[in-house]
């Protein structure tokens, strides 16, 4: 997960296959995603079509322009 955090850039679209993701950190956050998108190029994390992606832990969203749906 951190990997694809720290390298999407704006206008990309991030799909999660079916599953359960779970991010283990003993304290604070799981992972972190400081990349920003732009008004007419967000960032946007969806699942694959007609699956479910779960993810489990706490993830600080610091840049703009980021969608999850």
């Amino acid at each position: 997960m951190q990997h694809t955090f720290d390298n999407v850039q704006p206008g990309q679209t991030v799909c999660f296959r079916a599953g359960t993701y779970p991010l283990t950190v003993s304290s604070g956050y799981n992972q972190r995603l400081k990349n920003s998108g732009t008004s007419s190029s967000p960032i946007t994390f969806t699942n694959y079509p007609g699956e479910v992606a779960i993810i489990h832990g706490n993830t600080l969203v610091a840049g703009a322009y980021v969608t999850f749906v």
